[in-house]
C-alpha cells in the first residue's frame, strides 16, 4: 500500500513538472511570437505618434504577427513619403512668397518712382517722357513675364498648354537663329550659331512653335546673364530628332548640383535686382518634356550645355552649313 502511494505521488510529481514545463514553454512562445511583435507594434506607435517616421520596423518572422507588422511598416512608409512631400512643399511655398514678394516689389516701386516722377513734371521733353514711359513700359513686361511664369509654374506635362502642329525643320531654324542673332545683336553680346542645311525641306516635327521657343528663350536668358566670352547656339538632325544646343561660359554651379537647375524655385541667388524666380529652366524642361521632347544639361569647368532633342517626323541625310 505504501507502495502504491510513493507511487501515486511520483506520478502527480511528474505530471505537475510536466504541466509545468509546458506552461513554461507556452509563456515563452507567446512571449516570442506574440508578445515581443505586440511590444513591438506598441514602441513603435509611439515613436511615429512624435512624428518619427524615418525608422524602419525590422521583424524578421513571415507568420501572421509578422506579416500584420509588415503592413504596419508599409503604412510607416507610405506617412514617411508624404511627410517629406509635405516638407518639401513648405520649403517651396516658403521660398516662393520670398521670391514673389521680391520680384513683384521691384519693379512695382520703379514703376510708381517713375509715374511719381512724370507727376512732378522731372521729364523736361517729350524725348524725356518717351523714355520714362519706355521704361515703365519694359517694367510691366516683366511683371507680365512673371505672371506667365507663374500661370506654367505648377502645370504637370499632361496638363500645359500645347497645342501642336506640323512645322518645317528648315524654316524654323533659321527663323528661330535669325531672331536670337538679333537679340544678342541689340545687347551687345557675341553668339555663334551653326545649322543643319536640310537636304530636303519635307522633315517636319510635331510642336507648339511659341512654347518651344519660350522654353529655348528660358535658356538663352540664363546663358545672357552668365555669359563671358562663349555663347553658342546650333541646331542640327540626327537619328530621327532635331537637336537643339545651347553653350556659354561663367556657369556658377557645380557637377554635384547639376540636376537641381531644373528644380521648381531653383536659383543660385534667389534675392537680385533683376528678379528671377528659379522658374526658368523648370517650365522649359516641362514644356519640352509635354511636346515628347527630351532636355538635358552637362557641365565642364564652367561651361554648361542645355540640348533639347526633339522627334522628327521624317530623317533625311544630314548635311553641315555654318551661319
Amino acid at each position: 500500500m505504501q507502495v502504491k502511494d510513493e507511487y501515486q505521488t511520483f506520478l502527480l510529481i511528474l505530471v505537475v513538472c510536466f504541466i509545468t514545463i509546458l506552461l513554461v514553454l507556452t509563456i515563452r512562445y507567446l512571449r516570442k511570437r506574440v508578445l515581443t511583435p505586440i511590444t513591438i507594434l506598441v514602441n513603435e506607435t509611439k515613436r511615429i505618434s512624435k512624428g518619427n517616421l524615418a525608422q524602419p520596423i525590422h521583424y524578421d518572422r513571415n507568420d501572421e504577427v509578422g506579416q500584420l507588422i509588415s503592413a504596419f511598416d508599409n503604412m510607416r512608409n507610405e506617412l514617411y513619403v508624404q511627410q517629406l512631400e509635405h516638407q518639401q512643399f513648405e520649403i517651396e511655398r516658403k521660398q516662393f512668397i520670398d521670391s514673389i514678394s521680391h520680384d513683384l516689389k521691384t519693379p512695382i516701386s520703379s514703376i510708381s518712382a517713375y509715374i511719381e516722377a512724370l507727376q512732378d513734371g522731372i521729364a523736361q521733353t517729350k524725348s524725356e517722357e518717351k523714355e520714362y514711359f519706355r521704361v515703365i513700359q519694359s517694367k510691366i513686361d516683366l511683371l507680365n513675364e512673371v505672371s506667365q511664369q507663374l500661370s506654367l509654374s505648377y502645370q504637370s506635362t499632361d496638363s500645359v498648354p500645347i497645342h501642336l502642329e506640323k512645322v518645317n525643320c528648315q524654316e524654323w531654324s533659321q527663323s528661330f537663329i535669325q531672331d536670337v542673332a538679333m537679340d544678342c545683336q541689340t545687347k551687345g553680346i557675341e553668339i555663334e550659331t551653326t545649322c543643319d542645311n536640310f537636304s530636303t525641306n519635307h522633315i517636319y516635327m510635331n510642336i507648339d512653335s511659341h512654347q518651344l521657343e519660350r522654353a529655348l528663350q528660358n535658356m538663352l536668358d540664363n546663358a545672357y546673364r552668365y555669359t563671358k566670352k562663349v555663347l553658342a547656339l546650333s541646331i542640327t538632325s540626327r537619328d530621327r530628332f532635331l537637336f537643339i544646343t545651347i553653350r556659354n561660359d561663367g556657369a556658377e554651379i557645380n557637377e554635384s548640383s547639376l540636376e537641381q537647375i531644373f528644380h521648381r524655385f531653383y536659383t543660385n541667388n534667389h534675392f537680385n535686382a533683376e528678379g528671377h524666380l528659379g522658374l526658368g529652366l523648370f517650365i522649359a524642361k516641362t514644356l519640352i518634356t509635354a511636346m515628347k521632347g527630351q532636355l538635358e544639361v552637362s557641365l565642364e569647368k564652367d561651361i554648361i550645355t542645355f540640348t533639347v532633342s526633339i522627334p522628327l517626323i521624317q530623317h533625311s541625310p544630314q548635311i553641315k552649313c555654318g551661319i
